[in-house]
């Protein structure tokens, strides 16, 4: 887990400050798109989350999610974990295919 030692040397050899938070029950917890970042949890909890992809971003996401399916399979992040197709599909059949019924 990432301590607070990492966090200094990260600093210095990269220059990327980080942040430690602890959320409690009923916090909000708001990651910015392209944003490193770990949970520890110190209890058992339930994780709920949310994706948001902008029109304006769909390039982006795209290449993204092109690079991180390049990763060989033995890393544990290998793969679409965006499910970028399948949003993508979702989205198009809620959105822009009419209602036939």
């Amino acid at each position: 887990y990432q301590r607070r030692v990492h966090g200094k040397s990260l600093l210095a050899r990269a220059g990327v400050q980080h942040t430690q938070i602890l959320q409690r029950p009923g916090d909000l917890v708001i990651i910015p798109s392209g944003s490193i970042h770990q949970v520890r949890n110190i209890r058992p909890s339930v994780k709920v989350a949310g994706d948001f992809i902008s029109v304006s971003g769909i390039k982006e996401t795209v290449q993204t999610r092109d690079e991180v399916c390049r990763l060989p399979l033995s890393w544990t992040n290998a793969g679409d974990k965006l499910q970028l197709d399948t949003t993508l599909l979702m989205a198009c059949t809620q959105h822009c295919v009419p209602d036939l019924t």
